[in-house]
């Protein structure tokens, strides 16, 4: 009984010694779907080509199916965070309820970042764009309300396939300059999100040490 205690407490220990040195899985996962590579892509032929030619267009293309590819992904991510939020609400150890808490309010941001990734509207009591307004910095997005919602991944997709019919049509309505520029402003904010969403985690990893340190005394 007293090995077994020991062992128990040791446990403890061991999962609050330190923060973790490699990025969270979630991390990586995110940075998939947010696109980063194919929109420097686009900015890189762009600036080259300004718009112009087969490349562009083509590589529009992969850039708009990648970002069908990732509205699937964010699908299953989004129910794997209800199962997981719903799991930990019927979790009944009184013990552990301000951990629960916690990581209840990381799985609502991550349905809020995935929903505005995919362009996704979430059922819930607290709007999607005050959250996700947090993991950006205020220059970039400023969420005062549902008349002033703003995603960048929907404005690329929309000047992006305008972009397309207009070089089919061989059309002037709009120029690759738009495109350009929506796109910037899209890796400025891809570059909040990741920032965000690494900081986010490292402070829930804090928060959950502290509460096992809280658990083992």
């Amino acid at each position: 009984m007293a090995s077994s205690a020991l062992n128990q407490k040791s446990n403890f220990h061991a999962r609050s010694n330190s923060l973790p040195s490699r990025p969270h899985p979630l991390v990586t996962q995110i940075e998939e779907h947010l696109c980063k590579e194919d929109t420097k892509n686009l900015q890189s032929i762009l600036r080259r080509r300004r718009g112009d030619g087969v490349g562009f267009t083509n590589e529009a293309k992969e850039y708009l199916a990648s970002r069908q590819k990732a509205k699937k992904l964010i699908n299953k991510s989004l129910k794997a965070c209800k199962s997981a939020f719903a799991q930990l609400e019927n979790d009944g150890e009184a013990t552990f309820s301000m951990l629960r808490e916690v990581e209840g309010a990381a799985f609502r941001v991550f349905q809020c970042l995935f929903s505005y990734i995919s362009g996704t509207k979430m059922e819930s009591k607290s709007t999607k764009w005050s959250l996700v307004s947090k993991l950006m910095s205020s220059k970039q997005m400023k969420c005062k309300g549902e008349a002033k919602e703003t995603n960048g991944f929907e404005k690329v997709d929309a000047v992006l396939c305008t972009l397309i019919d207009n070089k089919i049509r061989k059309s002037g309505k709009i120029s690759s300059d738009s495109a350009q520029i929506e796109l910037q402003k899209l890796e400025s904010s891809i570059q909040d999100f990741e920032d965000g969403v690494e900081c986010l985690l490292r402070l829930l990893i804090k928060t959950r040490v502290s509460v096992l340190n809280i658990l083992s005394q």
